[in-house]
């Protein structure tokens, strides 16, 4: 069953960088305002992809080690 994407909330005074940095608790809303630049965002947005995917393939390999024994 495919995900109805217009069941859900958007914010629609906040770019979507912002709320997935705030969402995602890489930056508060202070730090966006006032201290960290959209190239800052666009970075915690990739490096908390990245760290994610990479936690992804470890839990897929310790899985995989502990299933082997």
């Amino acid at each position: 069953m495919p995900l109805n994407q217009a069941a859900f909330a958007r914010c629609v005074n906040l770019s979507s960088e912002a709320y997935y940095c705030m969402h995602h608790k890489l930056a508060t809303y202070a730090e966006l305002d006032s201290q960290l630049t959209l190239e800052d965002a666009f970075n915690l947005i990739e490096l908390h992809h990245v760290s994610t995917h990479n936690d992804g393939l470890l839990e897929s390999l310790k899985n995989e080690f502990a299933s082997s024994r």
